[in-house]
This record gives structure tokens, C-alpha cells and sequence, in this order.
């Protein structure tokens, strides 16, 4: 398009950043990506933000939007793992974290042969770890 010997260039204009996909996460406050926009991630439990859970959406140049930050979680050391009990279940207080409690129930016929809670607690490696083992006969 042209007016006399001006020509008129039309350039793309960033207003938007790509999606964010983060395994075990999900996102509040997307806006529609747009710049300037900010977007809280919230990790699954037991899973904990890689850098900050609030991500921004930027200009990186005039064609492109990008987020100031990774979207990732990363596996909590500070839970502890699931326990794998034969014969019976278990309920976790506090989704497993540093303190809760695991409760165990053995199904009919079955009773615990040591314990029946364990403590969640912090080892030397700061790992949650349980505070013993716990089983149904």
C-alpha cells in the first residue's frame, strides 16, 4: 500500500505469550496470556515450584510475548513417600508432609504387627521419611 512514494509496512505487535504446561500444576489468572499479565502456578501435592509460582508475561520483542519464568514443579523432598501396605490401607494426615501422620487400617482378619501411625520426619538429607515400618498379618 503505497500514498505518492510513501509505502506503508505493517509489523506483527506482541500481545500474547505461548500456553504454560507444567506436569502436576495447574495455572490461575490466565487474562487471555496477554502482556503484562500475571499467572499464579499452583503445584500438585507433594510437588513444589522450581523457581517462583508467579509467572509474567513479557515483551521480548515487537513480535513476541514470553513468560519471565519456567513453568515446573519439582518432587518435594520434604513428603513423605507413599506407604504400600498388604492386607490393609492407610490415611495420611497433611498430605504427607514433614509432621502428619499415617494411620494404619488392616483389612477384616488382618491386624498391624508393630505399629499402627507413623510420624512423618525430616532425615539428615532433609527427605521426609517415615518413622518406622508398619504392616497387617
Amino acid at each position: 500500500l503505497g500514498y505518492g512514494n510513501n509505502v506503508v509496512t505493517c509489523q506483527a505487535t506482541a500481545t500474547y505469550c505461548p500456553d504454560l504446561q507444567a506436569s502436576h500444576a495447574s495455572f490461575a489468572g490466565l487474562n487471555g496470556r496477554r502482556l503484562g499479565s500475571t499467572v499464579v502456578m499452583t503445584c500438585a501435592d507433594g510437588y513444589i515450584p522450581a523457581s517462583g509460582n508467579a509467572l509474567k508475561c513479557l515483551a521480548v520483542d515487537a513480535a513476541q510475548g514470553m513468560w519471565n519464568d519456567t513453568a515446573y514443579c519439582n518432587v518435594d523432598m520434604s513428603y513423605c513417600p507413599l506407604l504400600n501396605v498388604t492386607n490393609g490401607a492407610v490415611n495420611y494426615s497433611n498430605n504427607r508432609s514433614l509432621d502428619s501422620v499415617a494411620t494404619l487400617h488392616c483389612h477384616g482378619g488382618y491386624s498391624a504387627t508393630n505399629k499402627s501411625s507413623l510420624n512423618c520426619l525430616k532425615n539428615s538429607s532433609a527427605k521426609g521419611q517415615w518413622s518406622g515400618i508398619i504392616a497387617c498379618e
